[in-house]
């Protein structure tokens, strides 16, 4: 088998993206991160477009937990 010179971002990023739209509230960023096991989400506009992230510690703040 022949290696790969470099790793790439591609070798390891995920296709099944899970992503919370401007307009989501912050309990549901937190129950989506909950349900996957994931520590930040992309954030998108009503076009589809990454427009920031939130992470879990973001989330946490917010609601007072943090």
């Amino acid at each position: 088998m022949k290696r790969k010179a470099r790793l790439t971002v591609e070798d390891l990023m995920s296709t099944a993206v899970v992503f919370a739209r401007e307009t989501d509230t912050v309990e549901k960023a937190e129950s989506d991160m909950s349900a996957v096991g994931i520590r930040h989400l992309p954030v998108t506009d009503e076009k589809g477009h990454v427009v920031g992230i939130v992470s879990h510690r973001d989330v946490l703040r917010a609601l007072g937990r943090g």
